[in-house]
């Protein structure tokens, strides 16, 4: 074999492993990292406080549903006009209960909703976030402005 090709073998087989120690290091990195919900997570609606249908409403935001394992934290700014309630799910994911309207931070979710005489397990969660009657009608060009109110902390998958 001649000296540049094992040259050639040697530089692409260095290559190749500092590639996968590369993305191996990346992996790691973001392993630990937590994840905000942003307001492309969010739609305009609320939910039934009944039966946690979907409903239309111009003065709500609702998240899309959230294993409940992922929860991290929820908080709002200083200055926010907004409040949101926490609505959970059980594992078929049937409405199973709600929280009150919250305004200050929550740190975790209950493990449990009692339904009638069971006791069910919360397995996912929805966000709905309430923006008061005297403020603009939530759109898709000002949605921001409120998602931004409320820091939704999730752990990493």
């Amino acid at each position: 074999m001649s000296k540049w090709l094992k040259g050639t073998i040697i530089g692409v087989i260095i290559i190749l492993l500092c590639s996968i120690v590369g993305v191996v290091a990346v992996k790691a990195a973001n392993k630990d990292k937590a994840e905000t919900l942003g307001s492309t997570s969010y739609e305009i609606g609320a939910f039934d406080a009944t039966d946690g249908a979907e409903k239309s409403d111009d003065h709500s935001l609702r998240s899309k549903l959230i294993d409940a394992k992922r929860f991290g934290s929820a908080e709002l700014a200083a200055d926010a006009t907004v409040t949101y309630t926490l609505y959970y799910f059980n594992a078929d994911k049937e409405f199973i209960g709600k929280s009150e309207a919250l305004t200050d931070k929550t740190a975790e979710l209950p493990a449990t909703q009692k339904v009638g005489e069971i006791t069910e397990n919360v397995r996912y969660f929805r966000v709905l976030i309430s923006v008061p009657q005297d403020e603009d009608k939530v759109t898709v060009f000002n949605k921001g402005n409120f998602v931004k109110q409320l820091t939704l902390t999730l752990k990493s998958k």
